[in-house]
């Protein structure tokens, strides 16, 4: 069975953008470069479900653009992009 095809259903079905948000406010680097990694996939596979959490998670993704945390950061870049990519102009008041 490919996950591909059955993830819509399950996300759905399911609190997981909720405790992706939690994760993402952890203070623990390792989990918010999951987390963003996470979010990043959600993103390409089922926005509709994600959009919904964007004024959480666009500025969580954007206080994590830290250097000092390389690999975060990266994540957080990608998942911004993905997004970026879903909603186009509508990401203007989110960016400064």
């Amino acid at each position: 069975m490919i996950l591909g095809a059955h993830i819509d259903s399950l996300v759905e079905r399911s609190n997981l953008l909720s405790l992706l948000e939690r994760c993402a406010q952890d203070s623990m680097a390792e989990v918010r470069q999951s987390s963003f990694a996470l979010l990043g996939d959600l993103t390409k596979a089922c926005f509709r479900h994600v959009r919904k959490h964007l004024n959480v998670f666009l500025p969580l993704l954007t206080q994590n653009l830290d250097p000092h945390h390389v690999s975060v950061c990266n994540n957080a870049i990608w998942a911004i992009g993905e997004i970026a990519i879903q909603i186009g102009s509508e990401i203007q008041p989110f960016v400064s």
